[in-house]
């Protein structure tokens, strides 16, 4: 009896606590290791924490260049948060280019949020999708 009573106790301090070792949006990250930890989140399918982790990387001053902010867009994609994605890509350099034209997509995606159906339909015609389709040939 005395274990059924506890067990729903130790899976509610689980799931309060959290289960590994994530930072939390006010944990201090070095540079060089939240760039890491946010690529290594994207990849197991977390942009939330991505997210969180490069919003503080950003808020302690760390540099945006135009690969950071790819990252930080993907991430803020991953949530839904399409006007981040927008500030975070609106007059990047390199777009079209980085990371096979990735942002390009995510900025005419966050266009498309927005409503702005011009913008949208001129980055959507820009984004180089014969260079995604060349990558995934076999």
């Amino acid at each position: 009896m005395r274990c059924i009573l506890l067990t729903p106790l130790v899976l509610l301090a689980v799931l309060v606590g959290g289960c590994g070792s994530e930072p939390s949006g006010s944990d201090p990250v070095d540079g060089t290791e939240a760039l890491a930890l946010a690529q290594a989140l994207l990849d197991t399918d977390r942009p939330w924490s991505a997210a969180r982790v490069l919003r503080r990387y950003e808020a302690d001053g760390g540099d945006l260049d135009p690969a950071t902010r790819l990252l930080a867009a993907r991430a803020e994609a991953g949530r839904g948060d399409w006007p981040r994605v927008r500030t975070l890509l609106d007059g990047a350099d390199g777009l079209d280019s980085l990371g096979g034209g990735l942002g390009l997509y995510l900025l005419a995606r966050a266009d498309d949020d927005a409503d702005d159906a011009t913008a949208a339909r001129a980055r959507y015609d820009a984004f180089p999708v014969r260079e995604i389709f060349r990558r995934t040939e076999h």
